[in-house]
């Protein structure tokens, strides 16, 4: 919330019709203290100073240490804490002409798409279920839903169409 110039590519990137959305985080913390929902003009802020198009969330896990803020709360409970503080960004990112674009997956808070993820405050859904299941053996994901997989169809199904049946515009649906 301290930017008072223009993000150096912003010039080069705008001109060729492209989106400039640095990619942020938020603290599992601050989601939980509301110290999130009080950074949220300055971002605003931040976004209007240095001609950005809008931010994208790459949010991965509340951690153990936020569970203790949160006992006893699953994955979709602090989906909706989280969907519900994005939801207020990109009330304000819109109002401001600015837009929101938010990283999901195939695990935990990020999967639980029926939380809020579809909302039409979320201008992009971006999987990052890609970064992991693209092999036939995911082993390096312990926690996604798909370990294997005989057809890219199954991929296709988990990554589009579980989305889409609650809401998400496939328009909205992009892959990493």
């Amino acid at each position: 919330g301290h930017a008072t110039g223009v993000y150096a590519w912003t010039a080069a990137l705008l001109p060729l019709g492209l989106t400039v959305e640095p990619v942020i985080d938020v603290s599992p913390i601050a989601l939980l203290n509301g110290t999130a929902g009080r950074a949220i003009p300055a971002l605003v802020a931040c976004a209007r100073a240095t001609n950005i198009t809008g931010y994208m969330l790459d949010f991965e896990s509340y951690g153990p240490w936020a569970h203790k803020l949160a006992p006893g709360q699953g994955a979709a409970q602090l989906a909706a804490t989280y969907t519900s503080w994005l939801h207020a960004l990109g009330d304000a990112l819109h109002a401001a002409g600015k837009t929101l674009a938010v990283c999901i997956s195939d695990y935990g808070v990020l999967g639980e798409y029926a939380a809020g993820y579809a909302d039409p405050r979320i201008d992009t859904l971006m999987t990052m279920a890609t970064y992991y299941n693209m092999a036939p053996s995911s082993t390096n994901c312990t926690i996604c839903p798909m370990h294997a997989w005989e057809d890219r169809r199954e991929l296709w199904a988990q990554w589009l169409l579980l989305p889409t049946a609650v809401g998400a515009r496939p328009g909205a649906l992009s892959a990493g």
